[in-house]
């Protein structure tokens, strides 16, 4: 068991500091991209929504955990699993198909203009991803299925670090990207 624990907490140490080693690698190349007035849109854009997924997972990550541990039966897990991903995704998609139509009013609100309305639109939309990410990391956490859990977070933040490069950089879409 003790060898069981240990093995767990390096593979969920390691995976925590290479995503953290992402975040930190990627943080000169978007402040070269960006000057400093659009590197900022960009960060507060990322703070609002981070807080708006917060809000919208309405601690389901540990209730979920909390639930699901109390489950006998591999039925019961399983219903708990589907349930609460199920109401997630019906709950955030809801709060951010009534959200879209003002994007505009957001951005005017944080910047005084409408010109950055796409960034929130944008945003917007992957809250629910993120959101059914994070539940899909919690489901294979309490599975104790660290491997998975770790490829899972590596290989969803190379992709969105990889995609959002590949849009500044290469498709030049600026803050869109």
């Amino acid at each position: 068991m003790l060898r069981r624990l240990f093995k767990d907490i390096v593979i969920y140490g390691t995976g925590d500091v290479l995503l953290k080693a992402g975040a930190f690698i990627t943080m000169p190349i978007y402040t070269r991209i960006f000057d400093p007035a659009d590197y900022g849109i960009w960060n507060y854009v990322n703070t609002a929504i981070g807080l708006l997924s917060s809000i919208l997972i309405l601690g389901g990550d540990s209730a979920y955990a909390r639930f699901f541990f109390e489950a006998k039966t591999l039925r019961e897990k399983q219903l708990i699993t589907s349930t609460w991903i199920f109401f997630l995704a019906l709950w955030s998609g809801g709060v951010v198909v009534l959200c879209l139509p003002f994007a505009g009013l957001f951005s005017n609100w944080s910047f005084g203009t409408n010109q950055h309305g796409i960034l929130f639109l944008i945003a917007l939309l992957a809250v629910p991803v993120t959101i059914f990410n994070t539940m899909c990391s919690q489901v294979l956490r309490n599975q104790f299925r660290a491997s998975f859990f770790t490829t899972l977070n590596i290989v969803s933040t190379v992709l969105s670090i990889g995609l959002s490069l590949f849009a500044v950089i290469i498709l030049n879409l600026g803050l869109v990207g």
